[in-house]
């Protein structure tokens, strides 16, 4: 007696249906992904590490009440667009407690363009315009000229120059990327708060939420 044999053409209907259907799922986990990097502003964003200790870290380049109850120290890079996204954040903490919150800005070398445009701004920091070359890099963009971005700012461009092209200040770069790593910083922006490590480009509530548990202690 002749045993039954399926049907090709049903079994092939079966295997696509099974092949749509896996797909469908694969898309829709990636929508998802999407949706909540967006939501977060960036995959390194939503994660708070307790108990992180500040004892090694060193001073840098700050603005705000030196006297703060609260240090903020932001690990950054120029070629970092989520870094660029949250200046505006930063700013809004130090106009929210002018008198509460001090922010220590320290480089973190990514590669590329990072070390040298970090020197860029250690250098114009020699003629006191350390933030006004970190503004113009990134609303400039990290790839471009850093001679017109110092001749922009207002600087001597012939001591700036004779500075940049020593490179006296590469080991100080790299010196706080080591700093970095060390508090189990992988990526920017990162900033420490009091030894809480806060990560990604946050929006403003995240910061506040720590900022106020910190003031409140």
């Amino acid at each position: 007696m002749e045993k039954h044999k399926a049907h090709p053409i049903k079994h092939n209907k079966r295997h696509k249906k099974n092949k749509i259907l896996k797909w469908q799922i694969l898309v829709a986990v990636l929508v998802l992904l999407l949706i909540i990097s967006i939501l977060t502003r960036g995959f390194s964003s939503c994660l708070i590490t307790k108990d992180k200790t500040t004892e090694t870290i060193t001073e840098g380049n700050a603005k705000g009440n030196p006297d703060a109850k609260v240090t903020i120290i932001e690990y950054s890079s120029f070629s970092c667009g989520y870094c660029k996204r949250v200046i505006p954040t930063i700013d809004q903490i130090l106009q929210t407690y002018p008198e509460d919150v001090k922010v220590i800005y320290k480089h973190f070398n990514r590669g590329g363009t990072d070390s040298q445009t970090a020197q860029a701004t250690e250098c114009a920091g020699e003629q006191g315009k350390f933030w006004e070359m970190h503004d113009e890099i990134f609303a400039s963009g990290a790839n471009g000229n850093l001679e017109t971005y110092a001749q922009t700012i207002g600087l001597d461009t012939t001591k700036f120059k004779q500075c940049l092209s020593s490179g006296k200040y590469a080991s100080k770069v790299t010196a706080d990327t080591t700093e970095g790593r060390g508090l189990g910083i992988g990526g920017t922006p990162s900033f420490v708060i009091n030894g809480e490590l806060l990560i990604g480009a946050q929006p403003f509530e995240a910061f506040k939420q720590v900022i106020d548990a910190k003031l409140a202690e």
